[in-house]
């Protein structure tokens, strides 16, 4: 089967040069600076580059350039928000895993004055894939090159009115440059229908049905066999609130009855519930506490999260699909502005995988067991520091602490390792 690359659309590239084009001709003296250009320099000491098991640890010295642009203009009712980077890595030691990533957001919020409103979006990235995301026993060390691409479209009909009927579908492709993760690409397609219940600003109810059908073009269901197509149907019952109990904190919630089958992969079938739950609080205006609990599928879609508003660039950042049936996870991020300059951030991930169907294979890379289980339990710890110089200038320095450790059923599927990285860093921006 001819392997298809994944590249940007045709109708994308204009849309991203005009708003490059738009940022640099942008008047400094803009009344709302909604433009923005910045350059970034960064260092980075990464204690175990490969993510390898105790003993056999190779470190290295990365460095990384990057270009970033961006725009959040409203215009009338509506607002656009789009970010695009390009970033340049150059590995000291192993050279061969010297990349270029990119990432392109864009999104539209459209308003009308019927009531009717929703949102557009696209957004393509390419990456290098973490080493600690493999699973089998040993690590591929080759470079691989992860390449996300989502858009779709959400309706609302209903405007500030207590009931509101929603509605979205959106197109997923996920694409890898390295042999070995072929049986991890997916093509999917979602679209949902639901009805929203505000009886206040400060509360807001929902339920809505949503369909998933994908495609795994290149399943193996055999060590060294011919790739197959594993189609995966999905379907979910959303239940979701938002809950605004203080001006200082807001509550985000969204439980999901789901079933997942698989035509090929049926070990990755599932018949349960999923969902996430968010808490935002910022007791001060220089605190700031988010805490994000999460239970997915290998299938879940865009549409199931997709906020309402945008204004963290992070929030368009996709999760990739990986070799599991469920991942539980557990995220703490806090910030506090102790002066005008001074920032300090810290952040805590757990992450618990069920890794079925995983494809293990050796150091050469030749796949040796088509079919394993197992899970897995990954703790990450980080620490930063962020100091304004000036308005345009900025520079920061964070320390990073990862470990994973394999439950005696993950023995097949997954090696305990641990990591440490150091990252300083200058930024310029302009806006």
């Amino acid at each position: 089967m001819p392997h298809r690359t994944l590249a940007f659309r045709p109708a994308a590239l204009p849309v991203a040069a005009a708003l490059a084009c738009m940022v640099m001709a942008a008047p400094a003296a803009a009344q709302l600076r909604p433009y923005f250009l910045s350059a970034t320099q960064a260092f980075t000491h990464d204690s175990n580059l490969f993510r390898d098991r105790e003993g056999a640890e190779r470190s290295d010295r990365i460095s990384s350039t990057g270009l970033r642009v961006g725009v959040d203009q409203p215009i009338g009712r509506q607002r656009l928000l789009a970010y695009a980077g390009v970033r340049r890595n150059k590995f000291d030691e192993y050279s061969q895993l010297d990349n270029t990533e990119y990432d392109v957001n864009l999104r539209g919020d459209l308003s009308t004055v019927n009531r009717l409103s929703g949102s557009v979006w696209y957004t393509n990235s390419r990456s290098l894939v973490s080493f600690g995301s493999y699973t089998g026993t040993t690590v591929v060390r080759e470079r691989n090159l992860q390449t996300l691409e989502d858009f779709g479209l959400k309706a609302r009909l209903g405007g500030d009115a207590r009931w509101v009927l929603e509605g979205g579908w959106s197109h997923r492709d996920q694409n890898y440059s390295s042999e070995a993760f072929r049986s991890r690409e997916q093509t999917s397609d979602t679209v949902s229908l639901g009805v929203r219940y505000q009886p206040s600003d400060l509360l807001s109810l929902g339920v809505a049905g949503r369909a998933t059908e994908g495609r795994t073009p290149e399943y193996r269901t055999t060590a060294g066999g011919e790739p197959v197509k594993d189609k995966i149907r999905r379907r979910d019952l959303d239940f979701t609130a938002v809950w605004v109990p203080t001006g200082l904190s807001t509550l985000s919630a969204r439980l999901s009855l789901t079933s997942t089958d698989h035509s090929l992969a049926q070990q990755r079938d599932f018949d349960g519930v999923t969902g996430a739950l968010t808490w935002a609080y910022r007791p001060t205006g220089k605190l700031g506490l988010r805490v994000e609990l999460i239970r997915e599928t290998n299938d879940q879609s865009q549409l199931a999260w997709l906020p309402d508003t945008l204004d963290d660039p992070a929030n368009l950042t996709l999760t990739p699909f990986e070799d599991t049936r469920l991942l539980t996870t557990l995220k703490v991020a806090a910030t506090w502005d102790a002066t005008g300059k001074l920032r300090v951030k810290g952040n805590a991930r757990y992450t618990h995988r069920n890794i079925k169907d995983a494809v293990v294979r050796d150091e050469a890379g030749r796949p040796v067991l088509a079919s394993a289980s197992g899970t897995d339990r990954t703790t990450a710890l980080g620490f930063g520091v962020d100091y304004a110089i000036t308005r345009a200038w900025l520079v920061g320095c964070n320390l990073g602490w990862e470990k994973r450790r394999v439950s005696d059923d993950g023995s097949q599927v997954s090696f305990p390792y641990e990591a440490r990285t150091a990252t300083c860093l200058a930024q310029l921006t302009l806006q």
